[in-house]
């Protein structure tokens, strides 16, 4: 008997195969073919929806890395007040971009939404110190 998932030679009788732990099903016929199980797994994992093989390369030029030139490039872009908040939110909603351009931007898009959020409360308590609010209560008798 052999598995039919892996090849490998079995003892009659295992329901799982002790090399790659498939669920073997007893009931069909295990006799040993092996062009069979390479087209069987060739064709499931080629037709598969995960199988990519430009999507899964570290080749493309959506995985490469980002040049310390481009990183450079990148910095001194987000020094430019009005074009780096354009291109914070352009790269982290872009889905054809680099994968690191995309994470860098949306790290970016984090730390100005937090500074958005720290710069309004201290505006409100900068407000609040110069005209603070009275409260007087007055009770008449």
């Amino acid at each position: 008997m052999f598995c039919t998932n892996c090849g490998k030679e079995l003892p009659e009788g295992l329901k799982v195969c002790s090399n790659c732990g498939f669920k073997l099903d007893i009931t069909e016929d295990t006799t040993f073919n092996s062009d069979s199980i390479n087209k069987k797994n060739h064709s499931e994992y080629c037709n598969s929806s995960t199988y990519n093989p430009d999507k899964n390369s570290l080749s493309t030029r959506h995985s490469k890395p980002l040049t310390t030139v481009n990183f450079f490039l990148i910095q001194v872009l987000f020094l430019i007040p009005i074009l780096n908040i354009f291109f914070i939110i352009y790269w982290s909603l872009k889905n054809d971009i680099n994968d690191n351009l995309k994470a860098y931007a949306r790290s970016m898009l984090i730390w100005l939404i937090i500074a958005a959020i720290l710069s309004f409360f201290a505006l409100l308590t900068l407000t609040f110190m110069r005209y603070p609010l009275s409260f007087s209560f007055r009770f008449s008798n």
